[in-house]
């Protein structure tokens, strides 16, 4: 077997970067995270080095074929791989010369198991060249927003050599990122048909934020620190791609002693620190020094007192009958979360309402909801709640304004004011709807980023309030049960809407073969861009108008083994298939009305 430093070959970062590969340590410093060393193996002829860091390497797209699949690194299971070869520095090789072992991942045996294309194995070590020991490994189609939904995309878990093994489903180019003890980004990483691209990263040297209670031990309770990126807004993902900012988020506790630590942290990021009490008995609080920190900061807390809100309510024309609920929403960052009740009770009967409150809580960025069967709801603006001060705040609580007719409404949100759609909804043969029979009305509602929205409705309720997003519709799509469907619709300027529908059938999807782990979700879309409605499948739902049931409606909906989707009205339709959001398919289907046809997906 050949040695796993065969084939290096070492440049500089300045002749690198001009590489397609070489852009990834720009993406990564849009990361906060800045790689020290990129090393990579393989057999391309590199520029001279200028020595401007420690030495980098070209890619490897071999195709080795020496070992069992999954050898050397663990795809999608999560699931450490016994150990491998060689490390970076520190491993066998020559001395003081940085290297990632080449290991036997035989890809081109296995580009036909499970519609694999290729592989790409990142190799992570730290700043004192040790294997990271967590984390993922996850690639995206070049330039694509990244996801908190990892099973969208192909990924692979470190194993406990600091590798991961990710199995494509297209050759081509492809962003890879690694979340989990730093961050990186490495854009355009090519990998040819039954190839493995090899490449690896050392982080930057991560580092604790350190926390510690002035004077004795803390306050009685159960104290715990949350650190969480902050900056982005609230736009931060888990797995980002390009341009995007990574979400970073821990947890620590105190010892006996009252310190505590987080774990290491990349360099470049600012961390917000927010303290919390688990129990809810604290007579005191913990205030840090500062409101962030830095990985390698330390920050001290003292006792302070309890910030003190005082409510005071007022009533105005609430009927006898009235309930009364009292909330505080608390917000970090610039998302509202977390809601606690205020006072005793879950809710008040209005003659048990009292006039003030005086409330001692914990610190932070609050505001005070109110609302209850007779009530108008209601919030007050936002406030924050400081140890040692008190916020007052006065509300008033006024009866629900006399209802207009009932009609529906979308999502069960408030309508847009003035939006309103009259539909007229006619079976094949022209008669309309009769009543109690619901019609899913679909649309894709502009973004970013589109999405589609479905509502239902029968022709006891024409009229249609229009929640957000929806005045700007100006075309939907209609099903009724499992045999029933429309062509697309033009709403009209003034807002009626006359759906015909057609005879129509179903789908039911067929992977040709089974599909590898970690490959990423596998997804469907229209050609032309429409919803596609997704049916309850198996013992849940039936071919009945009475017992069919509509799961969802989707612009790209997550396909499987007996998805059922439609109905669609009879006729040809073609569809276009994504594995880990790539283009593999293209398929004409033919809708027959009544029936239910396979849908095969070619892989």
């Amino acid at each position: 077997m050949a040695s796993p430093q065969n084939g290096k070959r070492l440049i500089g970062l300045a002749a690198w970067l001009g590489t397609a590969t070489g852009t990834g340590l720009v993406a990564a410093l849009l990361l906060g995270t800045r790689p020290e060393t990129l090393v990579l193996t393989g057999g391309e002829t590199p520029p001279p080095s200028d020595g401007s860091v420690r030495p980098l390497g070209a890619p490897d797209r071999s195709s080795p074929d020496r070992s069992a699949p999954g050898s050397h690194g663990t795809v999608g299971s999560g699931r450490p791989v016994g150990p491998g070869g060689p490390g970076m520095p520190g491993g066998p090789g020559a001395a003081g010369d940085p290297g990632i072992p080449g290991p036997d991942t035989g890809a081109s045996e296995r580009t036909g198991e499970g519609a694999v294309a290729g592989w790409i194995e990142l190799t992570i070590r730290r700043a004192d060249r040790t294997p990271a020991q967590s984390g993922t490994v996850y690639v995206l189609p070049p330039g694509e927003p990244g996801t908190d939904d990892l099973d969208e995309i192909p990924h692979a878990t470190l194993d406990e050599e600091g590798r991961a093994l990710v199995p494509v489903p297209v050759a081509g180019a492809w962003d890879v990122g690694y979340a989990g003890e730093g961050q990186v980004l490495l854009p355009d990483v090519r990998v040819g048909p039954g190839e493995t691209a090899r490449l690896g990263v050392a982080l930057p040297d991560a580092r604790p934020i350190r926390f510690r209670i002035q004077g004795e031990a803390p306050p009685s309770g159960t104290w715990v620190i949350s650190v969480t990126s902050e900056g982005s807004g609230g736009e931060e993902v888990a797995y980002p791609g390009r341009r995007q900012v990574g979400a970073i988020s821990t947890t620590t506790w105190f010892d006996d002693a009252g310190k505590g630590e987080t774990e290491p942290l990349p360099p470049g990021r600012r961390f917000q620190i927010v303290v919390g009490e688990q129990t809810g008995t604290a007579k005191s609080w913990l205030e840090p020094s500062a409101e962030t920190a830095a990985a390698g900061d330390e920050v001290t807390l003292r006792p302070a007192p309890l910030p003190q809100l005082a409510l005071r309510i007022r009533r105005e024309g609430l009927p006898p009958e009235a309930e009364v609920s009292l909330q505080l929403s608390r917000a970090f960052e610039a998302t509202w979360g977390s809601v606690e009740r205020i006072g005793e009770r879950d809710s008040y009967p209005v003659e048990h309402l009292p006039p003030f409150l005086d409330l001692a809580l914990g610190p932070g960025r609050a505001k005070v909801l109110w609302s209850g069967s007779g009530v108008e709801s209601g919030a007050t603006d936002e406030f924050r709640l400081e140890c040692g001060r008190t916020v007052v705040r006065e509300i008033i609580v006024r009866a629900q304004p006399q209802a207009e007719e009932a009609t529906p409404s979308l999502s069960g949100e408030q309508p847009a004011k003035g939006a309103r759609w009259t539909l007229q909804v006619l079976l094949p043969d022209g008669a309309p709807v009769g009543e109690g029979r619901t019609v899913f009305v679909l649309a894709a509602l502009p973004g970013p980023p589109p999405r589609t929205e479905y509502f239902g409705c029968d022709s006891s309720s024409p009229e249609v309030d229009l929640t957000e997003g929806w005045p700007a519709v100006r075309e939907v799509l209609a099903v009724l049960g499992p045999g029933l469907a429309s062509e697309p619709v033009t709403v009209g300027t003034d807002g009626r809407v006359r759906i015909a529908l057609r005879p129509g059938g179903l789908l039911a999807v067929v992977p040709e073969r089974l599909q590898a782990p970690g490959l990423g979700a596998l997804t469907i879309e229209r050609e032309d861009g429409r919803p596609i409605p997704v049916a309850y499948a198996g013992d849940s739902s039936g071919t009945t108008e009475e017992s069919w049931q509509m799961a969802a409606a989707s612009l790209s909906p997550r396909i499987g083994l007996g998805t059922i989707l439609g109905p669609f009205p009879e006729g040809p339709i073609r569809f276009r298939v994504r594995v880990g959001r790539r283009l593999v398919a293209e398929i004409p289907a033919t809708v027959k009305a009544g029936a239910i046809r396979p849908l095969v997906i070619p892989r």
